[in-house]
C-alpha cells in the first residue's frame, strides 16, 4: 500500500491537475512518513503552499529529513530549511531512523535518536580515511524501552547485542571488526574444527585456566590473517562470561544479568576490530 501511494503522488504532481489537490491534503495527514512526504512534495509541486510548508516541518523529523530536503532543493525553496538540519550530526540521526524505520528492521522510527561520537577513521573496506558516526536511538514503549548504539558512515547499521556498557572505542572496533571482509577473515565452530585446530584451542583454554577462568567451554576459533584466537565461555570470579585470547591478549565480556549479551561472534569482531583500529589509527 506504501508503494502504491508513493507511486500515486508523484503520478498526480507530474500531471499536474489541481483537482488532485483535496485528496493529497487528506493522504498528507496519514501517520506513514513516507507518505506524508510524498503528498507534501506533490502539492509543493502544484504550487501549494500547505504542502510547502509541511515539506519544511518533515524537514525536522529525522526518520523523513533526508527526502523531505532532498524535494525542498529540487523544488527551489532549500534555503528556507534550518541549516543545523544538515550537519553532519543531523544526517547521521537521520540516516538510522530511516534505516531503522525499514520493515526488515524495527518497522518504525526511534522515538529518539543521538548522536554519540563522531570521528575520521581508517577504516576496514575503504582506501582513504571516512566518517564514521555512533548514533543512540531508543523507542519508548511505555512500560519498557528498547536501546542500543548503531553506525553511520561507511554503512548503516545496528547490532543485536547491547552495547550500551562498552566504552566508546571498543563500540567503534566492535563495528570496524563486524565491517571487515576478507577471505583469511572467518570463524570455525568448536563442534567443527580439524585436529590442529583442537590443538590451538587445548593451548589458548590452558591458558585461561593460567588467568583464572573456570567452567572453561570452546565456542569458536577465530582466524584473522595469521593470526588466530580462540572464543569461549567461561566464569571469571563465579561471574558468566565470553572470553577470547591469542595467549598475548585476552579480553572478556560478561553476559549474565544482561537482556541482550555480546555472543562469540561479537566479541571476536571487537578483538579483530580493536587490532586493525589500532594498527591503522595510532
Amino acid at each position: 500500500a506504501v508503494a502504491i501511494a508513493v507511486s500515486l503522488c508523484d503520478a498526480l504532481a507530474l500531471i499536474g491537475d489541481e483537482s488532485s489537490i483535496g485528496k493529497l491534503n487528506q493522504t498528507v495527514s496519514l501517520r506513514h512518513r513516507r507518505v506524508q512526504c510524498e503528498a507534501a512534495g506533490a502539492l509543493a509541486r502544484l504550487g501549494d503552499e500547505e504542502g510547502r510548508k509541511r515539506l519544511i516541518e518533515l524537514a525536522e523529523d529525522p526518520a523523513a529529513r533526508l527526502r523531505a530536503i532532498a524535494y525542498a532543493d529540487e523544488l527551489g525553496f532549500g534555503d528556507e530549511i534550518e541549516p543545523a538540519l544538515r550537519t553532519a550530526d543531523a544526517t547521521a540521526e537521520a540516516e538510522m531512523s530511516l534505516w531503522l524505520s525499514q520493515p526488515h528492521q524495527m518497522g518504525v522510527p526511534p522515538t529518539d535518536v543521538e548522536v554519540a561520537a563522531s570521528r575520521r577513521l581508517l577504516w576496514p573496506s575503504f582506501d582513504d580515511p571516512v566518517d564514521v558516526t555512533l548514533v543512540r536511538f531508543e523507542y519508548n514503549m511505555g512500560d519498557r524501552t528498547y536501546s542500543n548504539i548503531g553506525l553511520t558512515g561507511p554503512a548503516t547499521y545496528t547490532m543485536a547485542c547491547d552495547l550500551a556498557d562498552l566504552p566508546i572505542d571498543d563500540i567503534f572496533a566492535i563495528y570496524a571488526g563486524w565491517h571487515a571482509d576478507h577471505p583469511d577473515i572467518f570463524t570455525v565452530a568448536a563442534d567443527a574444527m580439524n585436529e590442529a585446530q583442537l590443538r590451538a584451542m587445548e593451548s589458548f583454554q590452558q591458558h585461561l585456566q593460567h588467568l583464572g577462568y573456570e567452567e572453561i567451554k570452546p565456542l569458536l576459533l577465530g582466524l584473522f590473517l595469521v593470526e588466530r584466537a580462540g572464543i569461549f565461555s567461561a566464569t571469571r570470579e563465579g561471574k558468566p562470561c565470553v572470553v577470547a585470547t591469542d595467549g598475548l591478549e585476552t579480553l572478556d565480556q560478561a553476559t549474565g544479568g544482561r537482556n541482550r549479551p555480546i555472543n562469540g561472534e561479537d566479541l571476536f569482531n571487537l578483538y579483530k576490530g580493536r587490532k586493525m583500529l589500532r594498527t591503522f589509527n595510532p
